[in-house]
């Protein structure tokens, strides 16, 4: 300690530890010296007054360095006081001092990186540092010591101090090179180089620079010639390689110095002897290694991982056989911090292998240095991340998912960047990228889209290793992989079971249902079993309870499959009764009989045959619950009546009776073919006579003979071996027409019949029409589908419409014939989407055109909308901003993006996400004007989840952190309107400058008197108080504004974009934004006031040509 202090006060020769310290002024020098200016008064102090300089000593080293004053003035200033007491109290002014004199060599040095006087000395690079700093020249070459050798570089900078300066080493050069010396020599050491000062030497000259050490072949290098203790002379250099070949070098004379440059071309040994006035100065002649640090490369770096987790090693080959010789250094350190950590490397022959393990994460890189010359080219960057940093928080909501559903995940940070993670979700040999979304930089959601069934395992990877609460498993499923094998009916009875087999073994897991798409609860109406089988076929077996009409269908992982929904009729037809009235049932006359039924939901079906005769049969309604059915039987014998109830036999059904002839010898005809007839369509009856084989001896004759045209008809005639006779005749011209039939000569009752007939159906002349048919018309389930059929010159005939869907899934049809013209209206309603086959038939004949496809897409949905994104959240003027609108499940429709604030603040434009996504929609906008904003999405004029949504747009970010009560949480979906602000008014014209107050209050009743006088059936926009409130004035608009001292220039305006989809598969649509007053013929564009109304319609290039109905 008296030795530190001695070098410490140099200017106080401290010899003990007593009566030194008497008079206090040796201990407020030390004071003084830890930190100047403590003690002003130090040169007027009086060694006299040894109690008040005590005092005063003891008072300022506790009130500023916190010095404990385990002394007092009066035993300090005594002669009495014991020496071991003043070494311990003097013991505690050690740390202070040590702070100063380390801030001193920092601030030296300020490129070492000192903290301790021990162990940062030992290699004697920052004491070689120190001493060239405050001595120039004095080791100039103190950058080219290694590290490693430490007790040599010690040995020589003692030397040099002790040359230079004559200050002699308190320690030998191992103990300091040690580390394990004591502060207070070290400190000694350092304070008596502080101090010290340079010994002149006449004649002396230095020779200093990174060219005398080493140098690289084809880059120039210099040093310098410290000539200014040299005196009067004269340099001679003489420069050559070890083949003896000149080297050329130029000379720069500087203030007492001349630099010497070169540049080296070959590997090797240069040799320069510097002569000063015929003397060889220190250290000459100088030899210097030329070195190659170009050919100096890194093994396997392509290979080489850059990405790296904590505590993983890092190991690296060098290659330095072709650069010459020398020595690899090489430092690690951290992007956000000053400190290069020394990397450990060990040398075999032209190969250098380094190794290093990271603790810390962060971005970091690798320096390496040949001979101390960086090579910047071979300088590693690395990012160190810890994997248990991270942890998924949230997981899947569902057990079982569907393929193409979102499944999102949570993952939070402690506090280092998202960004580092890769996620994969691998099922087989299938990997499906995950999107990630960050909320605050520690907190992201990830999901992704599934596109098979299985079980996917998530991994959520941070340089190679897996987080916390990573891998998981997520069950997917595939609907669209069932196989519906049997049927929808389109009827069940009460109590019957109705089996539904669906194969699911290449849907994955899950259970098929069997659901009501009406909103009436299954289980009441409905009793159902399911049975699996091992080979992943399911049995679902329904029993109806109750009778109705219902929507139903089959789901798998709730979602219909095989065409589900459907509408099924439920009935019990085992309360229908036949009452007969046909015992007595004689050929010729009619056959009548009534049928009740439960419920008028049905219409009971009645099928009457003869041994070969199919009887159209008439059921006409007798009341709500009573049909009336009859038929005319023109055949003699067995006959039998079917009447089925929803498909369905009703008790009794079918009924066997037999047709008896009618008495005597008469012979008669009967049949629809002496009623009417059709051109171009046969018309049959029947004659009965009893008499078998009249034909064969040409004693049955007919003839069917135009009355004006005098057209004979064609007729055949066929012997039914019972006493019948089946006659078929055709004609081809309308008007009328005599039927003759006569036996033996003779007419028979009623001959000759009358009829006249009518034009006959021609198919040809149809025609279809209507806007469904039109290939850019959007067609969803739920909406009925039209289109007309006019028949105008087909003649008479029956129309048939069928639209059969996927599956056999046949849509309901709809026809009404219009009373004034031969015009039918067609109706359909599909329970499915997927293409059907219409088939239009007049008289069984296909009309042209018929059939064709119509595309269906599925209903629209605004639930299964959804948008997100910054740009629904709080913003700031100027700053552009996006969200994002998805409609990929929610069917076809129509997109509607409202903007309602500020007038003319900023218009939004939207374009699809990508080429292959075109149901995903990115919206922009750049605000230039603060204010409050709603911003409404609606799909097919119904609002979105969440819409509409409140925007604040502040003036600078500053005004944004201010509400923070404003901002949305998170930056997912954003959350719906529900605020509430201040509603004062602030009336302002078009121009933005303000109005007269007595204008103002007029305008203000002249709104209110608008608001009371319109229509109650009004489609103004529904606001909460929040939202801006819209004046019918022209001139003038009220809107709500948040409390301020500056009132916003506000007027009511709206703008809407309107996006049509074709499909919801990601058909093309096109996308576009307004751009001057004028129509075309895809983007067209309406100005209504101050609202801006954009449609947007399929482009030629997007869309199929315009073409008639499309023919299978």
């Amino acid at each position: 300690m008296l030795e530190w202090l001695q070098a410490f006060l140099p200017s106080c020769w401290v010899t003990n530890f007593t009566r030194d310290w008497s008079n206090g002024i040796f201990l407020l020098a030390l004071i003084n010296e830890i930190k100047a200016g403590l003690v002003p008064t130090m040169d007027r102090l009086n060694p006299s007054n040894k109690d008040s300089n005590c005092t005063l000593a003891i008072r300022t080293a506790s009130t500023h360095l916190k010095i404990p004053p385990i002394l007092i003035p009066e035993d300090l200033s005594s002669n009495s006081i014991d020496e071991l007491s003043i070494i311990t109290y003097l013991s505690y002014f050690c740390k202070p001092a040590e702070a100063m004199l380390l801030k001193w060599v920092r601030d030296t040095a300020p490129y070492t990186r000192v903290s301790n006087f021990s162990s940062d000395w030992s290699n004697g690079l920052t004491l070689a540092a120190i001493v060239e700093a405050c001595f120039p020249g004095t080791f100039p070459d103190w950058r080219q010591l290694r590290p490693e050798e430490g007790a040599e570089n010690v040995a020589r900078i003692f030397a040099a101090v002790k040359t230079r300066l004559g200050v002699v080493p308190n320690m030998t050069a191992e103990e300091l090179a040690s580390g394990k010396v004591e502060d207070l020599k070290v400190m000694a050491y350092i304070l008596r180089i502080r101090n010290g000062r340079l010994q002149t030497q006449s004649g002396g000259v230095s020779a200093s620079g990174p060219g005398l050490s080493s140098a690289t072949v084809g880059k120039q290098t210099h040093f310098t010639i410290n000539t200014a203790m040299a005196g009067p002379g004269q340099l001679h250099i003489d420069a050559q390689d070890s083949k003896g070949t000149k080297v050329t070098f130029s000379l720069t004379e500087l203030r007492n110095s001349i630099m010497v440059r070169y540049t080296p071309q070959y590997i090797g040994e240069l040799i320069f002897d510097i002569l000063w006035s015929n003397q060889p100065i220190a250290n000459s002649p100088f030899i210097v290694k030329v070195l190659d640090s170009d050919s100096i490369t890194i093994i396997d770096l392509e290979s080489h991982p850059t990405f790296i987790h904590t505590n993983q090693p890092i190991q690296l080959d060098i290659d330095t056989s072709r650069s010459g010789h020398g020595f690899v250094t090489a430092f690690f350190s951290y992007s956000d911090s000053k400190r290069n950590v020394f990397v450990k490397s060990t040398s075999d022959g032209g190969k250098v292998s380094l190794a290093y393990t990271p603790v810390t994460p962060g971005e970091a890189m690798l320096r390496l240095f040949w001979n101390n010359e960086e090579l910047s080219h071979l300088a590693i960057h690395y990012t160190v991340v810890d994997h248990s940093s991270y942890k998924v928080v949230s997981y899947p909501e569902k057990r079982l998912y569907c393929t193409f559903d979102s499944a999102q995940f949570c993952i939070k940070s402690i506090g280092a960047p998202l960004n580092h993670l890769q996620m994969t979700a691998i099922c087989g040999d299938v990997q499906i990228p995950i999107g990630f979304r960050m909320i605050d930089g520690k907190v992201g959601y990830a999901s992704f889209v599934p596109t098979l069934s299985g079980k996917f395992r998530v991994e959520v990877v941070c340089a190679g290793q897996l987080v916390e609460g990573s891998p998981f498993l997520v069950q997917v499923s595939d609907p669209s992989k069932c196989v519906v094998k049997t049927h929808f009916p389109k009827y069940m009875s009460i109590g019957e079971a109705h089996e539904f087999t669906v194969s699911t073994k290449d849907a994955g897991e899950g259970e098929i249902e069997f659901v009501c798409h009406d909103g009436r609860k299954v289980e009441e109406n409905f009793c159902m079993t399911l049975v699996q089988d091992p080979d992943g076929t399911q049995h679902l077996f329904v029993t109806p309870l109750n009778e109705g009409e219902f929507s139903v269908g089959l789901t798998f992982c709730n979602t219909f499959i095989g065409g589900s929904p459907f509408t099924l009729l439920t009935c019990n037809p085992t309360r229908c009764m036949m009452i007969s009235r046909y015992e007595n049932a004689i050929v010729g006359l009619p056959v009548e009989f009534v049928i009740t039924v439960p419920s008028p939901l049905l219409k009971p079906v009645v099928k009457a045959t003869g041994k070969t005769a199919h009887y159209n049969v008439t059921v006409t309604t007798a009341d709500d619950i009573s049909y009336k059915a009859n038929f005319l039987p023109w055949e003699v014998g067995r006959h039998e009546v079917a009447i089925t109830y929803g498909s369905y036999h009703i008790p009794g059904s079918p009924v066997v009776f037999n047709v008896n002839p009618q008495s005597g010898g008469a012979y008669t005809a009967t049949g629809a073919g002496l009623q009417s007839a059709l051109t171009g369509v046969p018309s049959k009856f029947y004659i009965l006579t009893r008499v078998p084989g009249l034909l064969e001896n040409g004693n049955l004759s007919v003839s069917v003979r135009g009355v004006i045209n005098k057209v004979e008809g064609r007729v055949r005639m066929r012997d039914n071996a019972d006493g019948t006779y089946s006659v078929a005749y055709l004609i081809h011209e309308n008007g009328a027409y005599l039927i003759s039939v006569q036996v033996g000569g003779q007419h028979i009752i009623g001959s000759p019949f009358r009829l006249t007939a009518t034009l006959g159906p021609q198919a040809n002349k149809c025609r279809i029409h209507g806007s469904a048919l039109d290939d850019e018309a959007i067609l969803t389930v739920g909406r009925p589908i039209e289109f007309s059929v006019d028949t105008t010159g087909a003649g008479s005939g029956k129309l048939t419409v069928k639209a059969i869907g996927p599956q056999g899934k046949e849509a309901k049809v709809f026809l009404a014939k219009n009373q004034k013209s031969a015009v039918y209206d067609i109706k359909l309603d599909p329970l499915t989407s997927g293409k059907h086959r219409v088939s239009v038939k007049w008289t069984d004949v296909h009309v042209p055109g018929s059939p064709f496809l119509l595309k269906i897409w599925p209903g629209i949905d605004p639930s299964k909308c959804r948008a997100y994104g910054p740009g629904l959240q709080d913003g700031v003027v100027g700053r552009l901003s996006q969200f994002t609108i998805e409609t990929r499940h929610a069917g076809a429709g129509v997109l509607v993006v409202h903007l309602r604030g500020v007038k003319n603040a900023f218009k939004i434009s939207m374009k699809p996400a990508d080429e292959t996504d075109r149901r995903t929609l990115i919206a922009q906008y750049e605000p230039q004007a603060p204010g409050d904003y709603l911003i409404s999405i609606l799909w097919s004029d119904q609002h979105i989840p969440g819409s509409p949504f409140k925007v604040r747009i502040e003036d600078q970010v500053q005004d944004a952190e201010r509400f923070p009560d404003k901002k949305r949480a998170g930056g997912g979906l954003a959350t719906p309107l529900h605020s509430q602000v201040d509603l004062s008014a602030h009336v302002e014209d078009d121009e933005g400058e303000q109005e007269d107050p007595r204008r103002k209050s007029r305008l203000t009743r002249m709104f209110s008197k608008s608001e009371k006088s319109k229509p109650a059936n009004s489609t103004m926009p529904n606001f909460s108080r929040s939202s801006m409130c819209s004046n019918s004035v022209t001139s003038t608009s009220m809107t709500s504004r948040p409390t301020s001292t500056t009132a916003q220039q506000i007027a009511s305006s709206q703008r809407m974009l309107v996006v049509s989809h074709r499909d919801s598969e990601g058909t093309d649509t096109g996308v576009s934004s307004p751009h001057n007053r004028k129509e075309q013929s895809n983007n067209k564009q309406v100005f209504k006031g101050q609202a801006t109304v954009v449609q947007i319609k399929p482009t030629k290039s997007q869309t199929t040509p315009k073409k008639k109905p499309r023919k299978m």
